[in-house]
């Protein structure tokens, strides 16, 4: 099998048939262990790139954005996707919508890029499938399930692979598939008459104790990180007060101003049950980081 597989691949190096091009270059660079062959495909790419078949460009523009098996490049990215913008076809412009969205190598330009998106959507499979995931993940366009549901079942009839991949992950369910996406659940609501009871034994109970977490939910992973697939932190130093809520929330680092922004958001709604000393409730200041990790979130 695989001999035959790579004879067609040799006979299209001349010979370009799109579909099988695709088909081809899918199966060599995530196939089988035994088939696959990622310098081939990088070799072709880099060759049918260079005819300005958009495409190639395309995918490249992608592998050095995720960094898959290649070294990450936002720069190289985003040069491929103004090669491919700069081509006659109606959808050459959604690897350069993406790159307006995800705002890694060029300014953000969130309204410019999905209306590139939308524009390419009816006859490109990989801008319907990047609606589906930023309407999903309410990136860019406010969250609506159902016309992320629609884009990513275009995408699919449009034959574009990581739909079917992603839909077939999921047992053909597109809400499921999407809910990949989607925010977390929000958190239960602060129940206020159990911390008072809580807070009423603590302050019975004690007469010295450090501040002890008592209401945390975890805060939303901002959309574009994850776009970006980063995990990150944010340090912070705030107040607590006698009655255990935060105040003068102060960023002291943080690996992207995203996550400082989604922490103080975060912090902004803990409670705690206070500090006490002499068997009195006290303000002091805390400080501590907020982890935001994708596969916790």
């Amino acid at each position: 099998a695989r001999k035959l597989i790579l004879a067609r691949w040799s006979a299209l190096q001349d010979n370009p048939e799109l579909s099988e091009e695709l088909m081809i270059s899918g199966l060599l660079m995530g196939g089988v262990e035994w088939l696959v062959d990622f310098p081939s495909v990088m070799t072709r790419l880099e060759q049918r790139a260079g005819e300005n078949r958009l495409w190639a460009l395309e995918m490249l523009s992608q592998l050095y954005f995720t960094g898959d098996q290649v070294a990450r490049d936002y720069k190289a990215s985003y040069a491929y996707a103004r090669r491919a913008a700069a081509l006659p076809e109606k959808a050459a412009s959604v690897a350069l919508g993406f790159h307006q969205i995800a705002g890694v190598a060029c300014d953000i330009d969130e309204a410019g890029g999905i209306a590139l998106l939308e524009a390419a959507a009816p006859e490109s499979g990989y801008a319907s499938y990047l609606l589906a995931q930023f309407r999903a993940m309410g990136l860019a366009t406010p969250l609506d399930a159902t016309r992320a549901r629609q884009h990513l079942l275009h995408a699919a009839s449009l034959h574009y692979q990581p739909a079917w991949n992603l839909l077939a992950a999921f047992d053909n369910d597109p809400e499921r598939a999407l809910a990949h996406f989607a925010p977390k659940p929000a958190a239960e609501p602060f129940d206020e008459k159990h911390f008072a009871e809580t807070l009423a034994d603590h302050l019975r109970t004690e007469a010295d104790s450090s501040a002890i977490p008592f209401w945390r939910p975890r805060p939303d992973f901002p959309p574009r990180m994850r776009l970006l697939d980063r995990n990150g932190e944010a340090t912070l130093r705030f107040e607590l007060t006698p009655d255990g809520r935060t105040e003068k929330i102060l960023v002291l680092n943080a690996t992207h101003a995203e996550f400082a922004i989604a922490a103080i958001k975060a912090v902004r709604q803990w409670r705690f049950l206070p500090a006490i000393k002499d068997g009195q409730p006290v303000r002091i200041r805390m400080q501590m980081p907020v982890i935001f990790d994708l596969e916790e979130n």
